[in-house]
């Protein structure tokens, strides 16, 4: 079948072979306005393309403003980039059934990642670093590399079980660190809400790496999110959940942007949590606030979190009163 640019079958997803011809026959871009029709195309294509932000930035260079100097080094990624999107393989089509394996990394100018499963990809992701980010320590990076791969494959993983696969050896011990830094109070909150485990791979074996981290140990972190578990089971006791979940599955179109998975309702991607629960707010404030990935953040922060991952039936003004209690 096809689809938007894509032909999807039996084999997984991969691009339409008109497209691939058009990129085989682009000539060599002489002006800004060349160029970036090149890179609209390929960049359509970049969840293809691993590290595909790295592979192209002499490119994106040339768009800045009195920039454009085609040089050697911008014809050598210019045949580089067209030999990738050429050769591109073909992507699986993803099975909910079955865990996803998320690895990631991060090198001094840019961050990748790939999702995949039983060692087939699904898709790819990179980006360009800041050249605020660029001069952050490794951590920094490789921790920014993973929450931004959980933000753009979230509708992939969020309410099922994953493996984060990193060369950050200390990034094993993620859920398990007071937050000291500016940057873990801002970034660690993205992670909740999602049931995962941390394994560290050195760079030679880690398939998403860049090479350019090297270590020689491996560790595997059993840590895991108990609070959805914990909803879960309150959950259980709820007649209005029960009734809810009911008439959804009994007729699903009468309830738009309404999923069932793995035991939770989602309304707009947020877990719904029914009028008759509100000890389940409790537990949600004790993982949002008092928690070490919580760090007693203020009111504001705090509530913007909560209200980012959960959906209420009438309890909005309950909930931002215990918040601001808390």
């Amino acid at each position: 079948m096809d689809y938007l640019g894509h032909v999807v079958s039996g084999r997984g997803v991969e691009m339409e072979p008109t497209k691939l011809q058009a990129v085989r026959e682009w000539p060599t871009p002489t002006s800004v306005t060349q160029l970036r029709a090149f890179l609209g195309l390929t960049g359509y294509y970049r969840r293809f393309i691993r590290h595909y932000a790295a592979i192209v930035g002499p490119l994106t260079d040339l768009l800045q403003k009195n920039g454009f100097q085609w040089s050697p080094t911008a014809q050598a990624t210019f045949e580089h980039l067209k030999t990738a999107l050429v050769s591109a393989s073909v992507l699986a089509l993803s099975d909910f059934s079955k865990p996803f394996i998320l690895e990631t990394d991060a090198s001094a100018v840019g961050i990748g990642a790939v999702l995949a499963q039983d060692g087939h990809p699904i898709a790819y992701f990179s980006k360009k670093l800041s050249s605020r980010l660029q001069q952050q320590s490794t951590y920094v990076r490789e921790l920014y590399a993973i929450t931004e791969a959980v933000a753009k494959f979230r509708h992939y993983l969020i309410g099922h079980h994953f493996v984060i696969r990193t060369d950050q050896r200390s990034l094993k011990h993620l859920q398990d660190q007071t937050i000291q830094t500016p940057e873990q109070e801002a970034w660690l909150p993205k992670l909740l809400g999602f049931s995962y485990a941390i394994e560290y791979k050195p760079g030679p074996t880690n398939a998403a790496a860049d090479a350019l981290s090297h270590s020689f140990h491996m560790a595997i972190s059993i840590a895991q999110l108990s609070l959805m578990d914990d909803i879960r089971a309150a959950l259980l006791t709820s007649l209005a959940f029960q009734q809810r979940v009911d008439l959804f599955k009994a007729d699903p179109q009468d309830y738009p942007h309404h999923s069932f998975c793995d035991g939770l309702l989602f309304i707009h991607h947020r877990v719904w949590i029914p009028n008759d629960t509100p000890h389940v707010i409790s537990l949600i404030l004790q993982e949002f606030h008092s928690s070490r990935i919580g760090g007693h953040a203020g009111f504001l922060r705090t509530y913007t979190r909560i209200a980012a991952s959960f959906a209420w039936q009438g309890m909005r003004r309950d909930v931002r009163a215990w918040v601001r209690a808390c």
